[in-house]
């Protein structure tokens, strides 16, 4: 499918600065760093080349997203739904049977499949997601899956693609370091498919400095036994200017 059509499907005349480099970075690297602020786009700068790079005739799982949510693992489901493309794609997350989620990667055959940490090492552990024959891993707000202490269970799925040839990391921050359990900073992945395996950043960071500000995050300190009452007092005065 042509990248005019998907386009058209999503009511989109023009590609990001952001988006277009990283379609061209992912044609040719295996190892990549998205930083942008949220809500600039990421999920189609990845998704794009991620659709662009599946094969048809494979009728396995070919890549995985890991999320730190539930809501953003349904938004990106909705956007690839929203391109009409022959590739299906599963949700995997927490709060609901864990037998549904196995119902439906049994049923659809998906080529892409994105979940939370924890459910995904869930289905990896039981047999129901096969990791050998997923090449391409890409980890979204990568940022926010460290704040959250999701390292140990991003280590264990990970563990299981023993045919990864592709690592995206999109992000909303720098980071110094990646972590080793990502497989960046190994020789693992060398030489595969043609495609350097350097690590290439795109640092979009600072040329959106409006949109990076226009979150603001604040700490409210509770003792354990007056957390609810906090929460509470909060909830009662969120949307008030004083």
């Amino acid at each position: 499918m042509e990248l005019w059509e998907i386009l058209q499907r999503l009511g989109i005349e023009k590609l990001t600065p952001m988006q277009e480099a990283m379609g061209r970075v992912c044609a040719k690297s295996n190892n990549v760093v998205l930083l942008s602020p949220t809500g600039t786009g990421k999920t189609l700068a990845f998704l794009l080349p991620l659709i662009q790079s599946l094969k048809i005739e494979v009728k396995e799982i070919q890549a995985v997203v890991l999320v730190p949510s539930r809501e953003l693992a349904l938004q990106i489901s909705e956007v690839l739904k929203k391109m009409n493309t022959s590739f299906k794609i599963v949700c995997c997350y927490g709060g609901r049977p864990a037998m549904e989620e196995h119902r439906l990667l049994r049923e659809l055959s998906p080529s892409i499949v994105v979940g939370t940490q924890g459910r995904m090492c869930d289905h990896l552990r039981k047999g129901n997601i096969n990791g050998i024959s997923i090449e391409t891993l890409v980890i979204d707000e990568f940022d926010k899956c460290l704040e959250l202490g999701f390292q140990d269970e991003m280590a264990e799925a990970i563990g299981y693609f023993q045919a990864l040839k592709k690592r995206i990391l999109l992000s909303a921050t720098d980071t110094d370091e990646i972590s080793d359990f990502v497989g960046m900073n190994t020789g693992e992945n060398q030489q595969k498919c043609g495609r350097s395996s350097e690590i290439v950043k795109l640092n979009f960071l600072a040329q959106n400095p409006v949109i990076s500000r226009r979150l603001q995050l604040f700490k409210v300190l509770s003792s354990e036994k007056d957390k609810l009452e906090t929460l509470y007092q909060l909830l009662c005065v969120v949307g008030f200017t004083y």
